[in-house]
């Protein structure tokens, strides 16, 4: 099954389809955050998080929010995917996407 959502960016709501008339407030944040691991780590997934990210989906961080996390290579090679719209309380299954 497949939905289309309604943005209504200037209220800041998300709008179920199909005009049931449902809106969830939206409230933005990066589900997953991190830097290139120490080479001893090999290939990682960022499913699991570790000291230099991954799944970091909280979604309490918002634009207060320092992540501090330790740079293994030169530059730190960041990278931040998972851009979520908004989310209740944890997730049941490691991935609340």
């Amino acid at each position: 099954m497949k939905f289309i959502i309604d943005l209504d960016l200037e209220r800041k709501v998300a709008r179920w389809p199909e005009g049931k008339g449902v809106e969830i407030p939206l409230r933005p944040f990066f589900g997953e955050m991190g830097v290139a691991p120490a080479p001893r780590y090999g290939r990682v997934t960022s499913q699991y998080p570790l000291e230099y990210g991954g799944n970091l989906i909280i979604k309490n961080w918002w634009r207060e929010t320092t992540l501090y996390l330790p740079v293994s290579h030169p530059g730190a090679l960041f990278q931040q995917a998972t851009v979520i719209g908004a989310q209740g309380d944890g997730e049941a299954d490691t991935t609340g996407d």
